[in-house]
């Protein structure tokens, strides 16, 4: 069987099944997941002395005390091996979000400070440690002016598109400049209208 990424829900699920009195091999059939680890996951339970039949619990009881058995499962940079290599740049990367990509960043660490984490580790670790910063660096490449112009265009009747492009093309070509493009596109589809 395939290893199996449980969270606190699953984990509850399981103890709540086991303490209505289903046994181990039943809750292992019927939640799809090996014997051995439903009898690992309980093993914090019956060392606590707590049997199946006891008094009533709710899942939030169970919840609470699942969190203090499986830390790991609550506090994910308990299960990160590599983010405390990371965490030693922490200052580095909080100064180039915003200016580059976090592609970027991970191959300068990767380059020049010798770090050997993961892309795909590094930008969990931004998006978990650094949430706000990582959402301000999304970097966006912007257009050709005359593309963009070009697709606004394309989206008027086909009958004056054409005359509209080739208009628009001839006003835009000497600027290059994204400043002059909505003033006259607004002009052009005036005198466009006007036709």
């Amino acid at each position: 069987m395939a290893r199996r990424t449980f969270v606190v829900v699953d984990i509850t699920e399981i103890y709540v099944h086991w303490y209505a009195g289903r046994s181990k091999s039943a809750l292992a059939a019927s939640l799809g997941v090996d014997r051995k680890t439903v009898r690992k996951t309980l093993a914090p339970a019956e060392a606590s002395g707590i049997t199946p039949g006891g008094p009533p619990m709710s899942e939030a009881d169970w919840s609470k005390l699942i969190k203090e058995w499986f830390p790991g499962l609550v506090d994910r940079r308990l299960r990160q091996v590599t983010w405390p290599e990371i965490d030693k740049h922490r200052d580095y990367i909080k100064n180039l979000l915003g200016t580059v990509t976090v592609s970027t960043i991970h191959q300068r660490l990767r380059d020049e400070h010798k770090l050997q984490v993961s892309i795909s580790s590094f930008r969990r670790w931004v998006h978990a440690t650094l949430p706000d910063e990582a959402a301000k660096s999304q970097v966006t490449v912007l257009r050709d002016t005359a593309t963009t112009a070009m697709d606004i265009a394309a989206t008027i009747e086909s009958g004056r598109c054409t005359t509209l492009l080739t208009d628009l093309a001839t006003e835009l070509t000497p600027h290059r400049t994204a400043a002059p493009v909505g003033a006259v596109l607004d002009r052009l589809s005036a005198e466009s209208l006007s036709r």
